[in-house]
């Protein structure tokens, strides 16, 4: 199946030496280094990845340049853009790389004749594999046990009442979970790593002991459908050297090619004015939409979004409520709710194409009670992109109903 992944952050460039940024999902500004180990992360089954798009807010300038190139295990894979003078945006849609599981991937930025800083990065390419692979940020490092890390991009690891999990819109496996830390735990200490489902422990579990670095569950599986509740959970043995965690898991849809995106803030929104939030990760609400750090929007490529999965975590109180949105562009799609008290699903579609980046806006009415939203998007790969062309439609898989009478948002 094919499926989107993608990165972006606001992490400042050096203009005059090479960085690293963790490839996959990066969203928080820890997640850039000048050591590539720092940030590389590892696959948990073999993907193929093509069509590398790079876009940036400031060109570099003059007769310099920003060259782009995926990393492979410490090693360029081949698949490369460079963005000179006046240009914005670049693609490759010629090489392709392909990574086993424990194979790492990092994006490496080489700069030339001392390029403006690009100030926002946004970055995403086309996986192929038998499932969708998540990559964890390993940009943390703690000792606290039942952390609890979100499976759909980054944000720090947290023990807040208030769960990390990616609520999934549709069904499916999880499977090969890998582990890695950036330092071993020690001598008679460990770290447990363990997927969650609905609050509850499920086979899918592994742990790094002693002087060990990596952990992996190959074997163990864990099956879910539309409004389970997913995370992975650490719990630890003695006291742990400090370290940073990252992480690759499989996640295979009972439908092929169905892939996810989901955010899901642990802290409540303000119950005032309409804020935003990047549809892949658990950072806070905030008041500014664009770029990313300093914003909230994604850009991950041509594909399609044919169901959107909006949770609430409490009732917002009587004649209260938050219009919550995805949102292109800076404009409202078709994909959006009312949340009240109960969690809903909309089942309106809207293609997305290269360049277009997405965001989701929630605006309270009557100034409810304080509550903490989730939003899931299920992917498809869309119809043949030849255009900016605003397409909404319904979408139903088989087993999906409606009755008479129900509103269709």
């Amino acid at each position: 199946m094919n499926y989107p992944m993608y990165g972006g952050t606001s992490a400042a460039a050096t203009t005059g030496s090479t960085i690293y940024y963790m490839f996959a999902n990066s969203s928080v500004s820890l997640a850039s280094s000048s050591t590539e180990s720092v940030v590389a992360v590892q696959f948990s089954e073999t993907t193929t990845l093509s069509n590398f798009y790079v876009q940036l807010t400031t060109a570099p300038g003059g007769a310099a340049s920003w060259t782009f190139n995926v990393m492979k295990n410490g090693s360029t894979s081949g698949i490369t853009v460079t963005i000179s003078g006046t240009a914005t945006s670049g693609i490759d849609t010629i090489n392709t790389a392909t990574w086993n599981a424990t194979d790492t991937i990092s994006l490496q930025v080489v700069p030339a004749s001392t390029p403006a800083d690009f100030s926002d990065i946004w970055w995403n390419v086309v996986a192929n594999g038998t499932g969708q692979v998540f990559l964890g940020i390993p940009a943390f490092t703690y000792t606290t046990t039942n952390i609890n890390y979100f499976l759909s991009g980054g944000g720090e690891p947290t023990s807040s009442t208030l769960k990390p999990e990616l609520w999934m819109p549709n069904s499916g496996t999880i499977k090969n979970l890998y582990m890695a830390r950036t330092v071993a735990p020690g001598a008679g200490t460990s770290v447990t790593y363990t997927v969650i489902k609905n609050g509850s422990a499920t086979g899918v579990t592994c742990t790094i002991a002693d002087t060990a670095t990596t952990a992996n569950d190959t074997t163990n599986t864990a099956t879910y459908v539309p409004g389970d509740r997913i995370m992975i959970q650490t719990s630890i043995s003695g006291t742990p050297a400090l370290g940073a965690d990252s992480f690759g898991v499989s996640v295979v849809p009972v439908i092929d090619g169905q892939s996810l995106i989901g955010c899901n803030a642990t802290t409540a929104l303000a119950t005032t004015g309409t804020q935003y939030h990047t549809p892949n990760n658990t950072l806070n609400w905030g008041t500014a939409e664009t770029g990313v750090n300093v914003g909230y929007q994604r850009i991950i490529g041509n594909w399609s979004i044919s169901r959107t999965y909006f949770r609430i975590s409490t009732s917002a109180g009587a004649s209260k409520y938050y219009d919550v949105t995805l949102r292109k562009n800076a404009t409202d799609t078709l994909l959006e709710e009312r949340l009240e008290s109960a969690n809903k699903i909309s089942y309106n579609s809207i293609d997305i194409f290269q360049g277009d980046k997405l965001s989701i806006s929630a605006v309270p009415t009557n100034t409810p009670t304080a509550a903490a939203i989730g939003v899931t998007l299920l992917v498809t790969q869309g119809p043949s992109k030849s255009g900016p062309v605003n397409n909404n439609y319904q979408f139903f898989d088989v087993g999906d109903g409606i009755s008479v009478g129900e509103r269709i948002r």
